[in-house]
This record gives C-alpha cells, structure tokens and sequence, in this order.
C-alpha cells in the first residue's frame, strides 16, 4: 500500500490497480511512517502461513498462540510467537492467575497425538505445594482466593431466575420435560449416588444454557420437596446429608461456541464448579 497525491490512501491488487480504502483527513500521516523503513510505504502478510519462532519489532505486547484453541482430545502442534524479546525487556508472568492440573511442556515435531487418559484431577500432586505456599490453611486460602476472584465477575445467576426458576415439587419437574432433564449422577431412575447433593432423591438440571452458559439446577429430597440452598449450613457434618442444588456458572454439557471457556463441555464446569465445590465444600 502507498500515498498517492496526499488525497487518499490507495491500496494496490495483484492487478496493480489502485483502491481507495479511506478518505480521512488523517491518512496524511501514513506518508511520513512505514513497516518497511521507505517513508509511505506499507507491507503486509495476507496468507496465513505461520512463520515458526516468529517475532514482531513491537517493544510491547502478549505472546500469541496459533490456533488459538484445539479440540479437548488435545494432539495439536501450537505455535508460540509475540514481541522480540531483548535482554533489557521486563517480561511479567501472568499465569500465576490460572489454577492448573498437571501440565508438561516438551518440543516436539509430531504432528498427530492421542489423548492416553481421561481428565485425572491432580490434588495429590499438588498438596505439598499448596501447604508449602498457603500455610496450614491451604484449603481455607485458596477459598477464599477463589471466593474474592468470583465475585468480581458477571451475577450468572440473574440469567436464570427468570428463564428457568426451580419448580417447587419433583413431581412438576419431572413433567417440564422441555426444560429440564435430569443430573446424570443424581437420577432416581439411574445413578443414585448424588455425590454433590447428598439427601437429594432427585437433581434437574436446565436443558437449555443461559446465554453466558450457566445452568440452572434444582434437588429434590424423599419427600419430593425442593431443597432450598436457604436451608444449608455450612457445617462439615450436615454436608453428609443435605446438600442442595445449586446453579453452575457452566453447563455440563457445553454452549456456543464450545470450543472457548466457559463453554466448553465438561471442562468448563469442572473449572468454575466443580473445582470449588472440591476446594470449599469438603
């Protein structure tokens, strides 16, 4: 792209013909600055080859990923590129902000892999860790961590009083087929054990996600009451025998787009519900 007559910017084709792409007053400015050192003269990359270990002049920034998300099976080459790092730079790790599972890095040039096992949750690894950076209140810590950073985000919740209250009875529950469905690992017609819900003879959850992919869940006891979340005392011996539903900022099963957090299936609730259920609740 090139200044043509300080009137437009014109940008050229394979053809060689100019196109007008602007016509403000400050496109002026563009004969005078350059990505290529000659004064008014633009180059750009239009294909999207990756250029592997790639870096930009730019003295500020963030390292990018190509792609930037894969499938959950995992097996994809990612290539790594960002702002030419120089030894004077101050580099600042940002993952610190991230709860991980047990990760490794290794270089390799396959182009194909397999996912070996399921997601294992790692707590074992880590305890050593956590004590050592926490104290003995690890647990009561890193609660409270999470407590603090969720709070500051988006009320999921007001998304689904409206859309999808709890219905009062299981009885009524169990005819909105439309939607709800019922908790795989709380089902009285399937699995009984409702390990995050125990009292509960029943769990829903809503069928459809909110439109930031929460989900609304609701437990009923033997008598087929709802279990109101008012009703729950945070107290380590009555957690064996009431526990009732409550709403998941992911959805079980995913939402659109799916492929970006906090809609992908699974993964996304383990993240922001199940992990601090572990973490909080036992």
């Amino acid at each position: 792209m090139e200044l043509h007559g300080g009137l437009s910017a014109r940008n050229s084709d394979e053809t060689g013909r100019p196109q007008i792409v602007s016509l403000q007053g400050r496109i002026w400015k563009l004969g005078y600055f350059s990505n290529v050192l000659t004064p008014g003269r633009w180059i750009h990359r239009i294909d999207e080859v990756i250029i592997p270990a790639g870096c930009t002049n730019a003295s500020t920034g963030r390292m990018i990923t190509a792609p930037p998300w894969g499938p959950m099976q995992g097996g994809m080459a990612v290539n790594v590129s960002g702002p030419c790092l120089r030894p004077t730079d101050n580099i600042k790790n940002a993952w610190q902000k991230f709860t991980f599972g047990f990760v490794r890095v290794s270089l390799s040039d396959a182009e194909d892999g397999v996912l070996w096992s399921k997601p294992t949750p790692f707590p074992w690894y880590y305890l050593p860790d956590w004590k050592k950076h926490y104290g003995t209140n690890w647990a009561l810590d890193m609660c409270i961590e999470w407590f603090e950073y969720d709070g500051k985000r988006r009320n999921f919740q007001m998304d689904l009083t409206k859309d999808t209250p709890c219905p009062c009875k299981m009885s009524q529950a169990l005819l909105d087929l439309g939607r709800y469905m019922p908790i795989m690992d709380c089902d009285k017609d399937g699995d009984t054990s409702c390990p995050v819900n125990k009292g509960a003879q029943h769990c829903i959850q809503a069928v459809q996600p909110s439109s930031t992919g929460s989900s609304q869940q609701c437990c009923y006891d033997y008598d087929g009451y709802l279990m109101f979340t008012d009703d729950w005392e945070p107290d380590g011996d009555y957690n064996r025998f009431f526990q009732p539903g409550t709403p998941a900022r992911a959805h079980k099963f995913g939402a659109s787009p799916f492929r970006l957090p906090p809609f992908i299936p699974t993964m996304s609730n383990y993240q922001l519900d199940l992990m601090p259920y572990r973490t909080c609740c036992t």
